[in-house]
């Protein structure tokens, strides 16, 4: 029996190494959201909550596409869908003939900035660069900026329709440049 112990032992040691290991990639992702929420708050949650963090979001991505049957990643890392499958029977390698129902499943869509990750091997700095940038191009800076728009000003009721209406004025440059305010005075 302590032959079986000793065996045993070794398996479990290398089986330990290799979560370990397999780990080390979402530790240093952990260690990140400690050092965000430290530049940011200036207390430390360690990795432990840099975990909780983590786990939260990723919880909320796959309830959120879920429940609504679709969750879009931010900057061009794809999304999430909930698809439906029809019925059907499939021919296993081993020759016997498998029938399932109709089901839904979630499934993942890579985004741009994947496609370039997965091209580059994992760099994440070269892969950002797929999705552009929403800033002008040096070309484009002689182009004048789009003006921002008025908000429309609600239909009348049918019954109160004018015979003709008066075109509205557009907005003011100087209106326009603010935060979205519109000045009534």
């Amino acid at each position: 029996m302590a032959d079986v112990q000793e065996a045993q032992a070794p398996a479990a040691e290398t089986a330990a190494v290799e979560v370990e290991e397999e780990s080390k990639g979402k530790v240093a992702i952990y260690e990140k959201v400690d050092a965000f929420v430290k530049e940011k708050t200036g207390k430390r949650i360690g990795k432990t909550g840099g975990r909780e963090i983590f786990d939260m979001v990723i919880n909320e991505m796959f309830a959120l596409a879920a429940r609504e049957g679709t969750a879009r990643f931010n900057g061009g890392f794809g999304s999430l869908h909930v698809r439906e499958y029809q019925a059907g029977s499939r021919r296993l390698p081993s020759g016997a003939t498998t029938t399932f129902g109709e089901r839904e499943k979630l499934r993942y869509e890579e985004g741009v900035v994947v496609k370039a990750l997965v091209a580059n091997k994992g760099n994440l700095e070269e892969a950002l660069k797929a999705r552009g940038s929403r800033a002008p191009k040096e070309g484009d800076a002689a182009k004048p900026a789009k003006e921002a728009k008025a908000p429309k000003a609600p239909k009348p009721a049918k019954e109160a329709k004018p015979a003709a209406a008066p075109a509205a004025a557009p907005a003011p440059a100087a209106a326009a440049a603010t935060d979205g305010d519109i000045d009534l005075a």
